[in-house]
């Protein structure tokens, strides 16, 4: 490895000790214009979610309704109950995608694939630049907060609005 990728693994909690653990379970609030466009929005106020480290897998519990949990997983999406019934899934779901704008509003699935890979993404890789603000969870330095915003015609942030907006709390790693 590079001198400054060490240095940034180091800061991070090392490599050694990210290895050790199977899992994050946080709870999330999101909000933001982003959602309201795909027609979701006030969906992800404090909910549960649990995402996993070595497989690229992760679970909101109460996803969208009381008793209804989403898996991620790459290749497969699905709802369930919270006891583990099948209530719908969706294979291959990247390709339900295709054709959309960004005026396409989604299903409880698309919400499900994308939230799931996107904050699978923003907790296994806490190092990265996207997050703003970090804790120290178990010697790793985990991020709280993302904030997304839309750029003006000269490149400048446009602060008015938020397009994502993300808060961890009462966070644990196993």
């Amino acid at each position: 490895m590079t001198a400054l990728l060490d240095l940034v693994l180091e800061s991070h909690g090392t490599l050694e000790r990210w290895r050790k653990f199977n899992a994050i379970d946080v709870n999330l609030s999101m909000h933001g214009e982003h959602w309201k466009r795909k027609g979701w929005d006030g969906v992800f106020k404090n909910v549960q979610l649990k995402v996993q480290t070595k497989e690229q897998r992760t679970r909101y519990t109460h996803f969208t309704e009381e008793g209804v949990q989403s898996i991620y997983e790459p290749d497969r999406v699905r709802l369930e109950t919270i006891d583990g019934k099948l209530i719908e899934e969706r294979v291959r779901p990247r390709k339900a995608f295709e054709g959309h704008t960004l005026q396409t509003t989604w299903d409880r699935l698309h919400l499900a694939y994308f939230s799931g890979y996107a904050i699978w993404n923003y907790l296994n890789t806490p190092f990265m630049y996207y997050m703003s603000e970090y804790k120290n969870i178990q010697g790793i330095m985990m991020p709280t907060k993302r904030r997304a915003f839309r750029r003006n015609p000269d490149g400048t942030l446009n602060t008015e609005s938020v397009l994502v907006g993300i808060d961890i709390s009462a966070i644990t790693l196993t």
